[in-house]
């Protein structure tokens, strides 16, 4: 899967589910800043944690390596015959992704036309000052509404008691900064503007930010009736753009629900914790991919143990590089030294070989640009198609400290044409981001297992399915 759509993909998932456990839990209490706080806290999230790997301590954790030992199968890239050739499937994922964000850009411009409308009308309004607050007074006629410092309002419009209560409730949206939640909102409608979440989520920021500003003028002392009687009478017209907050925000209903709602008791407040559970479930589904990996290694190394000797510290013996590492110091049994030293030999030419290191190496773009790379460049040998050859090829290399690959081998072969087709791939890639210990970089083992599988049953006479070379 391209790496943007898969992106896209967590940030709309994670979306989903704040906008449903917001709806569920705090859809209907009278915290309305706390409200205002996570729903900007929920979005930066959704957007931040698939950035979020915890890949050091992952590596320090034992119990994770330990649970390997249940895996066979490891994470694999699966080439069938009729898919040796992937690059049509790749050019359709790529123009759904530029067809995506051409229709972002759409949106896009037209939330620039309306910030270029929004400031045309600023510069064509009448600037006055009522009481100490300076306004603008639009040519065209149309309800009060503000944006960041800017207040557009006509007095000769409404009575005095009505005019205080609306400048109380537009200077409440410019000092709080409203205007900001409002752009973020857009932000994420112009990146997720297929996820109907977006323009639900759009429409709980406003709605909650005139519960705020509704809130702020009752509490300066107006009368609370009175005041809805007014909302009522001012909202016969629109805002302009959905850019601003506005005295006459059309949702009056629920407004009026919640200014004559029962405030909620401080301790329901201690809900709102349950954002911080929710954030780590995703930034612990966002690390399983660093999870296989470590396995991937680990389980690697359990095939190619050598016969162990009776008596040995079974966890040092079966997991030789599942070692506790820190920036203070790293902990090796004297076992597990020895244990190392028969499968890791020095190679003169490149010194000590890490299995595991503090930062591992990545392929530039990362994991899904490197399952790309292979989807784009293996192809099925013609060969091992016409016998009806098929498995699974495990290739083992270094990437060195300046990112090459070297010495790849074939640790699990099947047959010498799909053997030799997984090492020319992996021979051709681009330079690796080296791995790092303690901030120096070092060279890193990487293995890579290819799944080569003909389409059909694979239990079919004529497709025979070669055992590994050992």
């Amino acid at each position: 899967m391209n790496i943007d759509l898969l992106y896209l993909l967590k940030v709309n998932v994670a979306l989903t589910s704040f906008y449903l456990v917001y709806k569920l839990f705090f859809g209907k209490d009278t915290f309305f800043k706390l409200r205002r706080f996570l729903l900007l806290a929920g979005i930066a999230f959704a957007f931040a944690y698939p950035f979020i790997e915890l890949n050091n301590w992952v590596a320090e954790q034992r119990i994770f390596t330990g649970a390997a030992v249940y895996y066979t199968e490891l994470k694999e890239f699966v080439v069938t015959a009729a898919e040796g050739n992937q690059s049509d499937m790749f050019q359709m994922t790529n123009y759904a992704t530029s067809l995506y964000w051409i229709i972002s850009l759409l949106f896009a411009g037209l939330f620039l036309l309306k910030c270029k409308t929004l400031v045309q009308i600023k510069l064509s309004s009448n600037k006055i000052s009522y009481k100490g607050t300076t306004m603008y007074l639009p040519r065209k006629e149309m309800a009060p509404f503000s944006f960041f410092g800017w207040i557009f309002l006509n007095p000769s419009m409404y009575s005095e008691c009505e005019l205080k209560e609306i400048v109380k409730h537009e200077s409440t949206h410019c000092r709080e900064w409203h205007s900001f939640d409002l752009l973020v909102a857009e932000l994420v409608k112009i990146t997720c503007w297929l996820n109907p979440i977006a323009w639900l989520l759009k429409h709980e920021i406003e709605q909650n930010l005139e519960y705020i500003a509704d809130h702020s003028v009752v509490s300066s002392g107006v009368d609370k009736r009175s005041y809805q009687y007014h909302l009522v009478e001012v909202a016969c017209g629109v805002p302009l753009t959905t850019l601003n907050t506005g005295f006459n925000y059309c949702n009056l209903k629920n407004r009026i629900i919640m200014l004559n709602q029962k405030r909620s008791k401080n301790i329901s407040g201690a809900k709102y914790a349950l954002f911080i559970p929710f954030c780590l479930s995703f930034i612990a589904v966002n690390t399983l991919e660093s999870v296989t990996r470590i396995a991937t290694s680990v389980v690697t190394e359990i095939k190619e143990a050598p016969e162990m000797e009776p008596f040995q510290d079974l966890t040092a013996a079966v997991f030789p590089t599942a070692v506790k590492t820190t920036r203070e110091a790293v902990e090796v049994s004297p076992v597990m030294q020895d244990q190392k030293k028969k499968q890791e030999p020095q190679d003169d030419d490149l010194g000590e070989v890490f299995v595991t290191v503090e930062d591992m190496p990545v392929f530039p773009g990362g994991q899904g640009e490197l399952m790309k790379f292979i989807a784009s460049h293996v192809k099925y040998p013609v060969v091992a198609q016409q016998n009806g050859i098929q498995g699974r090829v495990v290739v083992q290399f270094i990437v060195n400290k300046e990112g090459k690959i070297v010495k790849p081998k074939v640790v699990k072969g099947v047959d010498p044409s799909l053997d030799a087709e997984a090492i020319r791939v992996v021979s051709s890639m681009p330079n690796w981001k080296p791995g790092s210990q303690r901030g120096v970089p070092v060279n890193v083992k990487y293995t890579v297992p290819v799944q080569f599988r003909l389409q059909g049953d694979a239990k079919a006479d004529s497709v025979k399915t070669v055992k590994p070379i050992k």
